[in-house]
């Protein structure tokens, strides 16, 4: 039985497939799915580059200035363990 593989999307890709929606104000589920995406993902982008612009998609294990700085409560939990 064969594992199915997340797709994974280049940050160049998620900023440009925003600004269709963002700048030329394209629908989100056209532009979703004509990127071979669903419009939940889009959405979640948009958000990620509205609320952190330059660190937006920071890449698989690569952390923001913010999250390095404030590590979550599980991490807390681990450490004083």
């Amino acid at each position: 039985m064969t594992e199915a593989k997340r797709q994974q999307y280049t940050k160049i890709f998620k900023r440009d497939v925003v600004c269709l929606v963002t700048e030329q104000g394209d629908a989100i589920a056209k532009v979703a799915r004509s990127h071979g995406s669903n419009a939940s993902m889009l959405v979640c982008w948009m958000r990620e580059d509205e609320t952190q612009s330059t660190h937006a998609f920071p890449g698989q294990g690569h952390q923001t200035p913010e999250q390095e700085e404030h590590p979550s409560c599980a991490n807390e939990w681990l450490a004083v363990a």
